[in-house]
């Protein structure tokens, strides 16, 4: 299983939408996915990461 483009809090992992495939083996291994439509965000080439700020303390 590879996710380049996800992010994860540990439990949830936020996925494109039409991942279903992922989504499945992500559900599989006691993962929480959800699923996001990112049409538009990747036409220009994006994805999940793209749509976070990562905090540090």
């Amino acid at each position: 299983m590879l996710g380049l483009n996800s992010f994860s809090d540990g439990r949830n992992v936020v996925i494109a939408s039409r991942a279903t495939d992922f989504e499945r083996q992500l559900t599989e291994r006691g993962y929480i996915p959800h699923g996001v439509d990112l049409s538009e965000l990747l036409l220009g080439g994006g994805g999940v990461k793209c749509c976070t700020l990562e905090l540090r303390r």
